[in-house]
């Protein structure tokens, strides 16, 4: 008996003493929250979010058969508040300079361009975007 509570405690232990979570996001903070906020907005990423969200919701409402309120209520769940934290971590890696250097330039491009603007976008954005875009289509940000 002593031996079986011996190896229960063992393993419960060392289960304890290795197992580890997950670092957290690095986020930004100070002078780099700023800048990234105004590169979010020189480029415009809620525009891109809710247009590449809203060709997806459209066809797939199309294939679903989805009525029109559905789909409303879909595209209405579309908010950069929750894809934010993905730019915030992803750009969080820059310096401030180069930060600085890429609000100058995406603003000298996209105010060139005011139809199609121009932004960064890389695998955990693409990722994330499109593990956001599948949440969408499920309905978990309907309110």
């Amino acid at each position: 008996m002593k031996i079986k509570l011996l190896i229960f405690f063992f393993f419960v232990i060392t289960s304890k003493t290795f197992s580890q979570n997950p670092p957290s996001m690095a986020m930004p903070s100070g002078d780099k929250e700023v800048l990234i906020e105004k590169l979010i907005e020189v480029c415009d990423y809620e525009a891109f979010l809710k247009t590449y969200c809203y060709k997806k919701i459209d066809k797939n409402a199309q294939q679903n058969n989805w009525s029109a309120e559905y789909v409303k209520k879909l595209k209405e769940s579309v908010q950069l508040k929750y894809f934010k934290s993905t730019i915030l971590n992803t750009l969080s890696f820059y310096s401030t300079e180069e930060l600085n250097d890429l609000v100058e330039i995406y603003t000298k491009i996209n105010n060139r361009k005011k139809n199609n603007k121009q932004l960064i976008i890389n695998d955990i954005i693409l990722s994330n975007l499109e593990n956001f875009s599948e949440s969408i289509l499920l309905g978990k940000y309907i309110l």
